[in-house]
């Protein structure tokens, strides 16, 4: 389980890089905090190849084995657009059923969640967390551009999500999206 948080705590991380205006060079040569380009389906999918993530030969039994274990970053990467679409409109579905908000289009989503796990594969060994890491990177993806709305205080939760010391790099490398949200969340006190 203490291995699971971890990863979650690392996918995080490279949510908060997702569209950061924060440079390598202001890291000092971290490339994990440079801005990302767009990332196709299928340049997903290459480069999971290259970094034998997936097999280049894709077949029945491999997709069986991947449902079974609830890889789900597997099955990601082999799904085709419109599938990840019809994913995320589900999940922000059944969010919706629960009082919850999602604003964003799910194309956003896909987007963000492409280039996190293409910046993931980058560098160090890619380690895939094979249970939910998928549906984990959806909600913290949301949560951290402010589109998660439970009624709850938004910078709060991305507080406790995150703990303080990344909350504070989530502050400096997003700064209008936590302004954005603190704002909001005065707006919302003011107007009870």
């Amino acid at each position: 389980m203490r291995r699971y948080i971890q990863h979650s705590i690392l996918i995080l991380i490279f949510i908060i890089v997702l569209s950061a205006d924060c440079y390598a060079a202001a890291r000092g040569g971290n490339y994990l905090l440079q801005k990302p380009k767009y990332v196709t389906d299928e340049q997903l999918r290459e480069r999971a190849i290259e970094r034998y993530i997936i097999p280049w030969n894709v077949d029945k039994a491999y997709l069986t084995e991947a449902v079974e274990q609830g890889n789900s970053v597997a099955l990601w990467i082999l799904l085709s657009r419109k599938q990840k679409l019809d994913l995320i409109t589900g999940w922000v579905a059944r969010y919706a059923q629960n009082n919850i908000t999602i604003k964003r289009p799910p194309g956003f989503y896909v987007d963000a969640m492409n280039a996190a796990l293409y910046q993931c594969m980058e560098g160090k060994p890619f380690e895939e967390n094979t249970r939910g890491y998928i549906r984990i990177l959806f909600d913290t993806t949301a949560i951290l551009y402010g589109d998660f709305d439970n009624g709850t205080d938004k910078v709060e939760m991305a507080r406790d999500m995150l703990g303080e010391a990344l909350f504070e790099e989530y502050k400096q490398c997003f700064p209008d999206t936590y302004e954005a949200l603190r704002k909001e969340q005065a707006d919302k006190k003011i107007y009870k």
